[in-house]
């Protein structure tokens, strides 16, 4: 399954997840774009710095992204796995979770941990991750 087709990676780390203790890697793109896919080379976590979802995620969730778009006009920045199916964070900093069994729009993430991810200090390297 291609989720963004047509781009060359810019960096690719392995980092530990702290909350899982788990080898993940960290691919990130020259538009601010990452994802965070787990050993066994799953996605977890998709992040966006663009205003525009890729077509390929946007018709491989298409479900969920017109169920979110009918409740909201604020834009899709990331795509977390959860239990239940996906947690889509919007610009404005809120997190709605979606059932990949019903295919349903659940409402509001209540807790939600986004996924593990380095941060670039200087010239070192930082694992650690993010609460919001």
């Amino acid at each position: 399954q291609e989720l963004y087709p047509d781009e060359i990676p810019q960096s690719t780390e392995q980092i530990i997840d702290p909350s899982t203790e788990e080898v993940c890697y960290y691919v990130s793109f020259s538009d601010g774009t990452y994802f965070v896919f787990n050993a066994a080379g799953e996605w977890t976590s998709i992040h966006f710095n663009s205003k525009e979802l890729s077509s390929s995620i946007r018709t491989t969730y298409e479900d969920a992204i017109r169920q979110i778009e009918a409740e909201t006009t604020s834009p899709i920045q990331a795509l977390d796995k959860t239990l239940y199916g996906i947690a889509f964070e919007l610009e404005d900093q809120r997190w709605l979770a979606y059932s990949t069994e019903d295919k349903k729009l659940l409402g509001k993430e209540m807790e939600h941990r986004p996924a593990a991810q380095p941060i670039f200090a200087g010239s070192g390297v930082c694992f650690c991750e993010l609460f919001f």
